[in-house]
C-alpha cells in the first residue's frame, strides 16, 4: 500500500513538472504570425511578451500574459485583449505542441489555441 502511495505521488510530481516545462517557450498565436515568449520571472511567476509579428501595428515587447501561477493543479493568470484594451482571467493548458487558453469574462468563455 505504501508503495502505491509513493508511486502515485511521484507520478503526480512528474506530471506537474512536465506541465511547467511545456508552458514556457515561444508560442505562435496564429494571428498575423505573432509570436509570444512565455517565461518565468525570479519568483517563478510566468509572463509573456510579444517577440515578433507580421502586423506592423503590434508593439514588440508588449506584455500579453501575466501573473500565471499553478493553482489547484491548473495554470491560471491573465491575458490581454488588445482590441478591448482589457485584461481577462484565463486558464492555460499546455501540451507538447499546443497551448489551449480558456478566457473567461463573467459567464462567457472563449478558447483559443497557440502552437509551439
Amino acid at each position: 500500500m505504501k508503495h502505491l502511495v509513493v508511486l502515485s505521488l511521484v507520478m503526480t510530481m512528474a506530471f506537474s513538472l512536465s506541465a511547467q516545462t511545456n508552458l514556457t517557450g515561444v508560442w505562435n498565436t496564429g494571428k498575423e504570425n505573432t509570436k509570444v515568449k512565455l517565461y518565468k520571472n525570479k519568483s517563478g511567476v510566468i509572463y509573456g511578451k510579444i517577440l515578433s509579428s507580421d502586423n506592423s501595428k503590434v508593439k514588440i515587447g508588449k506584455v500579453l500574459v501575466k501573473e500565471v501561477k499553478l493553482k489547484d493543479g491548473k495554470w491560471v493568470g491573465k491575458i490581454y485583449a488588445p482590441k478591448q484594451d482589457k485584461w481577462y482571467n484565463a486558464q492555460f493548458i499546455p501540451s507538447k505542441s499546443t497551448l489551449k487558453i480558456k478566457i473567461s469574462s463573467g459567464w462567457m468563455t472563449k478558447e483559443i489555441e497557440w502552437k509551439k
